[in-house]
C-alpha cells in the first residue's frame, strides 16, 4: 500500500489513468 502511494504522489498527473486501475485503492488512500 505505501508503494502505490508513493507512485501515485509522484505521478500526480496520471492519477486519473491510475484511478481507473487501483479505483478501490486510491479511494481507501
Amino acid at each position: 500500500m505505501v508503494k502505490v502511494m508513493k507512485e501515485i504522489s509522484i505521478n500526480k498527473d496520471d492519477i486519473k489513468g491510475r484511478i481507473h486501475e487501483w479505483g478501490e485503492m486510491i479511494i481507501w488512500i
